[in-house]
């Protein structure tokens, strides 16, 4: 059984982390940013999508990316601990 609380904070602290992490690589290596996002959609060039660095990009962006995947982690135990149930 999963503690949807827990999984759900788990999954947006992991999503945030990563978030974090990704503006700083675009900031120190713009063009490792640029081959590690492009090779994620198999070479489309996405990168010219991207948003410019500032501050206020970073914290808007990442309170909808850590809401979205609190509530995405949280549905998810929800329904892992419902199909694993046995009665």
């Amino acid at each position: 059984m999963l503690k949807p609380e827990a999984f759900a904070n788990a999954l947006a602290a992991a999503t945030a982390l990563f978030y974090i992490f990704l503006f700083i690589l675009k900031g120190l290596a713009p063009a490792f940013f640029k081959l590690f996002l492009n090779s994620q959609l198999f070479g489309a060039d996405i990168t010219s999508q991207i948003p410019k660095l500032s501050l206020l990009n970073l914290i808007g962006a990442l309170i909808a990316v850590a809401v979205a995947a609190w509530i995405f982690g949280y549905f998810v135990a929800i329904f892992y601990n419902r199909f694993t149930r046995r009665d």
